[in-house]
């Protein structure tokens, strides 16, 4: 049930991102936000050990394949224009800072109560480099990409995640 809820989530955040006229590679991205933020959320409301390193696990391969992937399409077509080079080093670096609470939060130190409360400095960080994408690099970079090229990424974007997927 919990799966079904992230991805009609994300499902939902990416149509809501088409409706709002960012198509392809925004869409995606937006979609796959939502559906982390909804599995974040569950294995924060769980009180099952075991279902919350079950979610622990998906948002671990769910988090990884997207930044990997993301780095290679969007940020590698944000690098080729000057004017948002700067982002990618700060998405980066966003990228650094999740990765980093990730092996917190999958870590088994300090007990049930430090497992929480790494997982909610996880959603913290995720929160905070979806904020800035989705309110600052996504406003600028579709003034950048044309709805074709948008499309184009997308599209190598669903590919290179599902690469990466079946490695982790």
């Amino acid at each position: 049930m919990g799966e079904f809820r992230a991805k009609v989530k994300g499902a939902f955040k990416e149509a809501t991102s088409v409706v709002q006229g960012r198509p392809g590679i925004f869409a995606l991205l937006a979609g796959d936000h939502g559906e982390v933020a909804s599995l974040l959320d569950q294995a924060i409301r769980t009180s099952s050990l075991e279902k919350r390193n079950a979610l622990l696990e998906r948002i671990r391969v769910e988090l990884l394949s997207h930044s990997q992937a993301e780095d290679e399409t969007f940020y590698a077509t944000l690098e080729e224009h000057p004017e948002t080079r700067h982002f990618v080093e700060e998405s980066r670096s966003d990228h650094q800072v999740v990765a980093s609470r990730l092996r917190e939060a999958l870590s088994d130190r300090g007990g049930p109560q430090q497992g929480l409360a790494n997982l909610e400095r996880l959603r913290d960080a995720v929160e905070h480099h979806v904020a800035r994408e989705e309110n600052e690099i996504f406003a600028q970079a579709q003034e950048l990409i044309p709805d074709e090229e948008s499309s184009h990424l997308a599209a190598r974007f669903v590919q290179l995640k599902e690469t990466k997927r079946n490695r982790l």
